[in-house]
């Protein structure tokens, strides 16, 4: 069973994480959110940020989070381990205590990224079941992270991808190839043969359209936390077979999300922390915490 909120047509937006401990400005962002057409925000998401939060400031985010929400939304967090971390024992770790923290300070789900520093490791295999097994002790269902490997991802074999999937605590993946059409296709393709029960959510800012056409149910994506009206028009309008509208909305989308989620895209949130300025959602001084 998906947690509550966590259902087909399901808007989830991504919120870029301050860099320092002033969370006033995170606050401020997700009382815009919650009246707006958002199930949920997650935190950590973009690439590198969830990894190098200490765990004091991982209890203050989660706090900051979920203030500006309402029961029925909810909080996803990013976790795994930074680059530095090599072993595998100690990869495990880290991603075991951060998904601890995470149910701990009340989220709800856990994106698990993918452990990449096994990358390449004749184990490998064998070594991302076992992380996996080990996030999941803390008890918070799982969602499994998809990305390229340029953009800090792990190119998992089907028969990995099923087993991951067949897992009873994983209640589906999050696709974020950035711009990687082919690969959202396949990957897709492969989740609904191996687990049509749950769900796959399009985290790509680039073609969020098309991917909901390719058969993602749910929307998790940095574009929602500055346009949440219109991705929410989008998804309503896939849902309700609104063709007209689901190719407005998706163009527009398309053009708003192009000028940053953009190569390089480990600045996509800095990028979108100045549109969110731009929008007036976060204030000038903002830029400086993030």
């Amino acid at each position: 069973m998906l947690p509550p909120r966590l259902i087909p047509g399901c808007q989830i937006a991504a919120l870029p994480t301050p860099r320092n401990s002033q969370f006033g400005p995170l606050r401020h962002l997700v009382s815009t959110l919650a009246p707006a057409r958002v199930d949920g925000i997650a935190l950590g998401t973009f690439p590198g940020e969830g990894s190098r939060i200490s765990a004091e400031s991982w209890e203050r985010l989660l706090a900051a989070g979920r203030e500006g929400l309402d029961d029925r939304q909810i909080v996803i967090a990013s976790v795994g381990a930074s680059s530095e971390v090599r072993r595998p024992e100690e990869v495990n770790a880290a991603a075991r205590n951060q998904a601890a923290l995470v149910a701990k300070q009340g989220g709800h789900l856990v994106l698990v990224q993918p452990p990449t520093a096994i990358r390449g490791r004749p184990e490998r295999d064998r070594l991302v079941l076992e992380y996996h097994s080990e996030v999941a002790e803390a008890g918070l269902p799982l969602l499994i992270s998809i990305r390229r490997e340029v953009s800090g991802g792990i190119a998992y074999p089907p028969e990995v991808l099923a087993q991951l999937l067949a897992r009873p605590e994983v209640v589906g993946l999050e696709i974020a190839t950035f711009d990687a059409i082919t690969i959202f296709q396949q990957v897709e393709a492969l989740a609904r043969e191996f687990a049509p029960e749950k769900v796959v959510i399009s985290g790509e800012e680039r073609f969020l359209g098309y991917s909901l056409m390719c058969g993602a149910q749910a929307a998790l994506v940095g574009i929602s936390a500055a346009y949440p009206e219109r991705v929410g028009e989008l998804l309503e309008a896939h849902r309700s077979g609104d063709a007209d509208r689901f190719l407005k909305r998706s163009i527009e989308i398309d053009a708003l999300a192009r000028p940053i989620f953009r190569a390089p895209f480990d600045g996509s949130s800095r990028r979108l922390i100045q549109a969110l300025i731009g929008l007036g959602k976060l204030p000038i001084a903002a830029f400086d915490d993030y």
